[in-house]
């Protein structure tokens, strides 16, 4: 069988540097070392192919599809999207990352009311959130505290969603 050009595999262009390559010349815009444009996008420049493609598949973890990248990524990883460019010939597989978490501080974020669990072992809990101004919902046995308290007590991942009616 001949190996030449026409039976070869085609494989979609990729960003991600080859060995050898200068990882600082690889950020920049225009060209790389095949004469494609990859990276930022400059002027003229067309966009990179996965700009043009369909979601085909989502999946978060600890699905089947997710699990090699929750291993390499761990709990920052949010997401695993595959994705077809328009043609039908490549699928790119994108990961979905959490690189930065803060609080907010706007005037709504902390003035807003959030409904929180707080078991009624959790007396000193109970008791510090009652110093920030928590008030107890006994139709719906949950405290409702500002979102200020909520940071302060670091109770954000407590907070109860609202029931639909």
């Amino acid at each position: 069988m001949k190996n030449d050009e026409s039976t070869r595999r085609q494989r979609p262009p990729t960003t991600s540097p080859q060995p050898g390559d200068n990882p600082e010349q690889s950020r920049r815009a225009g060209p790389n070392r095949n004469g494609d444009h990859h990276g930022p996008m400059g002027p003229g420049t067309a966009p990179p192919p996965w700009r043009t493609t369909r979601v085909t598949k989502t999946m978060w973890p600890p699905n089947a599809g997710t699990v090699q990248f929750a291993a390499l990524h761990g709990h920052e990883l949010v997401c695993v999207r595959y994705r077809q460019d328009s043609h039908g010939l490549y699928r790119y597989t994108t990961l979905e990352l959490v690189v930065d978490a803060a609080p907010l501080t706007s005037t709504k974020a902390r003035t807003q009311r959030l409904q929180v669990a707080i078991a009624y072992q959790e007396v000193e809990l109970r008791a510090q959130a009652r110093k920030l101004g928590a008030k107890w919902l006994p139709d719906q046995r949950t405290w409702e505290l500002s979102g200020r308290a909520v940071q302060e007590l670091n109770l954000a991942c407590r907070i109860n969603r609202p029931r639909r009616k």
